[in-house]
């Protein structure tokens, strides 16, 4: 979605969540403005060229003043299968310049996607899922490798022990 909002909040409440049972990750990326994301125990001002990433699963609130935002909602496996990093990734802001390819591959499939037909659409995400890992990889925000490969190891092992035959 794109909008310009002024004056707007959007709240996500445990009440909304438990009705709607909502699975995705929203990802807001600010065009211009100020976007304030409330997430866990702070607030978060994403500016603009920068990406907030929300987790519907947990309550959020946020605030836009004279805001030009893109809104993409994604797919948990999607954000799960380009990520295994322990960092808490609801409320996360993504920067430049880890993020700017993301962010404008954003702004262009915005622009194009009415355009493109479902072949083509299903090969974007694969590109989407690729620049999402690059914004989220060690490094881009300052996380380290090495927290990182421990999650990724322990990632690895869950997934091997939910295939497993139960005995």
């Amino acid at each position: 979605f794109e909008r310009w909002l002024d004056h707007v909040g959007h709240e996500r409440t445990m009440r909304r969540i438990r009705q709607d049972g909502f699975e995705h990750f929203v990802m807001q990326l600010n065009l211009s403005g100020r976007l304030v994301a409330h997430a866990g125990d702070g607030a978060a001002e994403g500016r603009p060229g920068e990406i907030i990433l929300l987790d519907t699963r947990r309550p959020y609130r946020t605030e836009c003043e004279r805001a030009h935002i893109l809104t993409f909602s994604i797919a948990r496996y999607v954000v799960e299968r380009a990520f295994f990093g322990p960092e808490e990734l609801h409320g996360r802001i993504l920067s430049p310049p880890g993020s700017a390819l993301l962010a404008d591959f954003m702004i262009s499939l915005n622009r194009h996607a009415r355009t493109l037909s479902d072949d083509a659409l299903t090969s974007m995400m694969t590109v989407f899922t690729e620049l999402l890992a690059i914004a989220l990889r060690p490094g881009a925000d300052g996380i380290g490798s090495k927290a990182v490969a421990g999650a990724k190891l322990e990632a690895a092992r869950r997934v091997i022990e939910a295939e497993l035959p139960r005995r």
